[in-house]
């Protein structure tokens, strides 16, 4: 075989190998020197005792601290919650009206007349425009807006 044709054939496998082991060998000098300029290894204590292992994180599912009731600022009696009307919480989405059995749509549960949305929400009757319900044993008309 010719010279010229084993130097095209051999030459780029031999720089690509002399290159490859340029890289080695100067990561390996670089890991070496880090390893000689790092930190030295942790020392524990010689004594056991002395050991103090680090607080653990709060558990998630145990409640924390009681919270103090808040006061107000000037008076310094406590404040009271605010209570939530439950039917301002309640959305009439439709009324679907006939003589015979009315029915009404509110938050998407659909109800008749007398239908229970919850154990103190009642509906007592319905209209083409409105719904009287009970709740909490007071009735409370809710009007349907187009």
């Amino acid at each position: 075989m010719r010279m010229d044709v084993i130097l095209q054939r051999w030459l780029p496998i031999v720089i690509i190998m002399a290159a490859c082991y340029g890289l080695i060998f100067s990561a390996d000098t670089k890991i070496a020197g880090d390893i000689q300029n790092s930190d030295p290894p942790i020392a524990f204590p010689a004594d056991p005792a002395d050991y103090k292992v680090p607080p653990l994180p709060r558990d998630p599912f145990q409640l924390g601290p009681k919270e103090e009731p808040k006061t107000d600022a000037k008076t310094g009696e406590p404040v009271k919650k605010r209570e939530i009307d439950p039917a301002s919480l309640l959305y009439l989405n439709a009324i679907f009206w006939d003589e015979t059995t009315p029915m009404v749509s509110i938050n998407g549960k659909v109800l008749g007349i007398g239908g229970e949305y919850s154990s103190n929400i009642k509906v007592q009757t319905i209209t083409q425009n409105s719904v009287v319900l009970m709740i909490n044993g007071r009735p409370v008309t809710k009007f349907f807006k187009d």
